[in-house]
């Protein structure tokens, strides 16, 4: 994803300074114009930001729905993916109510899977 966003802010670039003259260079709105093109390019790529935490929100919803019903085996699978998405989405998203969506998710994924998958838990079923 560097690369792409990386890629972005240099068309940025060059489309502003392609707007601005030599002979006329104001260093204000060469700020202004910047500024407002990267705001576009975030605005853009809100919903990619997004993805991971939506993914994670689903495979929860996933399993957590799967797990109601008694006579499912319980899939971690989708615990994995809750995990490894939400931990990715923490990077992405940039509001900090998103940031805290997504540590929770993580929290909760993991807690279930080692609740699930340790020796003692395995052991439980077993004998129960």
């Amino acid at each position: 994803a560097a690369p792409a966003a990386s890629a972005a802010v240099n068309a940025a670039r060059q489309s502003v300074l392609s707007r601005c003259s030599p002979e006329r260079y104001n260093e204000d709105e060469v700020k202004k114009a910047l500024l407002t093109e990267l705001q576009r390019i975030k605005d853009d790529t809100s919903a990619l930001r997004q993805s991971d935490l939506h993914t994670a929100s689903q495979a929860m919803r996933s399993w957590r729905e799967s797990s109601e019903d008694v006579g499912s085996p319980v899939n971690v699978g989708r615990l994995k993916v809750a995990s490894e998405r939400a931990r990715a989405a923490f990077n992405l998203v940039p509001e900090a109510v998103d940031k805290l969506r997504a540590a929770a998710l993580v929290v909760y994924a993991e807690y279930h899977l080692v609740a699930l998958t340790s020796p003692a838990a395995i052991e439980s079923d077993v004998d129960g």
